[in-house]
């Protein structure tokens, strides 16, 4: 009974450094577009417009792409060497992630220079929100191996 304590003791831990290395930032379309989860996050956060970029399979394709009936869901800013990029509504988004002509859709974000240093605003906020996450669910797993261990010894003593 022991050894199964040890062994039981030995998935949650692991299981909790896993938690702890991985952030399920990077998500895929049915269509194989693999886009980046913020942009859902700032769609849900009540934006109605998100400044995104995006790559194509084919640099060929970019005219093509554009072509799309984005109709009024898609603001162009910039087309060059297979990237697009500009600012999408939900609607042109759900278009854009199910267009197998797509690699990859991710957010734009501001960048600052100051002095020989570059700040990246909203990387870094999503950095800091997905530590506290994992610390959360690293608590949690923590609190529940804590019960299971006072469980076993309760139990053992009867």
């Amino acid at each position: 009974m022991r050894k199964n304590i040890l062994t039981l003791g030995s998935l949650i831990l692991a299981g909790m450094m896993i938690c702890s290395f991985v952030s399920a930032e990077m998500l895929t379309s049915d269509a194989g577009v693999s886009y980046d989860s913020q942009i859902i996050d700032k769609f849900n956060n009540g934006s109605e417009w998100v400044d995104v970029f995006f790559r194509l399979n084919n640099e060929s394709e970019v005219d093509n792409v554009l072509s799309i009936s984005f109709e009024n869901d898609f603001r162009l800013d910039n087309k060059a060497q297979g990237i697009i990029s500009g600012a999408i509504t939900k609607e042109g988004f759900e278009k854009l992630k199910n267009d197998s002509r797509i690699k990859n859709i991710y957010p734009n974000v501001e960048v600052e220079a100051a002095e020989n240093e570059i700040i990246i605003d909203d990387i870094q906020e999503t950095n800091n929100e997905t530590e506290k996450s994992n610390l959360d669910w690293l608590w949690i797993i923590g609190i529940i191996f804590i019960i299971l261990i006072i469980w076993y010894l309760i139990k053992k003593k009867k």
